[in-house]
């Protein structure tokens, strides 16, 4: 599937449910399985542009990775070289628009669960606490708390809007997971002076505005959350199902990344 996203003329036949598909080979149970999809193929096709943007939220689901190491060569690539791709001169990186992409793959992720809510958002807080850890700064704090707002004023196109009240908790808990970064940092978060636009392949305008007035956000995580974040006390990892314990054959796997390829064209960076 990852090679037809690299065909040009092919890309667009890789639709919403099959990058969803893909995401969670990221987290297969078997190490192998998920390292060679993640640091053979899906890195270094991101890294050289082979690949539309749309496809960069899927390393974040490597956030509950085991293997030592693994997370260490998803923050390099990010940091090193997907953060400095940009559709144009001074606007949003692509990876700093990918946030409204992550937000609808957790949304519809299988280990969401609504009748544990508390264990639900502990669980998909790893998340976006991996992607704040890799992307957020000073600079761009601002922008990426805009664009998780800006998910309450829309719907999910996906499953018919299925999970949309889910897009709804995972905007607030974006929100206060940015709030928590930026005040630990001592970084102001202002109203972002530019116009954003959330990808119309996943979103379209929510009817009414009945839930910008709601909260959704668990109080009882919040409460959790700033009381633990409040003591300095490590917090206890919440789990998820899939993945499994790493391969001791695996360790040290290094990623291959070629830097040289341009292959994207404007039209396929565009993400916003």
């Amino acid at each position: 599937m990852l090679k037809i996203a690299g065909r040009g003329h092919l890309e667009r036949a890789v639709g919403v449910a099959d990058v969803l598909s893909l995401a969670l080979v990221v987290q297969d149970a078997t190490f192998e399985v998920r390292s060679s999809f993640l640091l053979d193929k899906l890195v270094p096709a991101l890294a050289s542009r082979r690949v539309h943007a749309r496809f960069i939220p899927l390393v974040f689901l490597a956030a509950h990775e085991v293997e030592p190491g693994v997370l260490d060569h998803v923050r390099h690539a990010v940091e090193q070289r997907l953060s400095q791709f940009r559709p144009t001169p001074g606007s949003p990186s692509l990876v700093e628009s990918s946030l409204p992409r992550l937000l609808h793959i957790l949304a519809h992720h299988p280990d969401w669960d609504d009748a544990e809510p508390l264990r639900t958002l502990e669980l998909f807080a790893c998340y976006v606490d991996f992607y704040i850890s890799c992307v957020c700064s000073a600079q761009n704090v601002s922008l990426l708390f805009c664009l998780a707002a800006k998910l309450k004023s829309a719907r999910s196109k996906a499953q018919g809007g299925q999970h949309t009240q889910r897009l709804y908790v995972l905007s607030e808990l974006a929100q206060f997971l940015l709030r928590e970064k930026s005040k630990a940092a001592n970084w102001p978060v202002n109203v972002y002076p530019g116009e954003l636009q959330l990808p119309d392949d996943l979103f379209e305008m929510a009817d009414g505005t009945n839930q910008m007035r709601e909260s959704y956000l668990d109080p009882e995580f919040v409460a959790l959350r700033s009381k633990t974040s409040g003591s300095g006390a490590k917090r206890t990892r919440t789990k998820p199902k899939r993945v499994a314990k790493p391969s001791k054959k695996s360790r040290g796997k290094q990623p291959q990344v070629d830097s040289d390829s341009d292959a994207m064209d404007e039209d396929e960076v565009s993400d916003s």
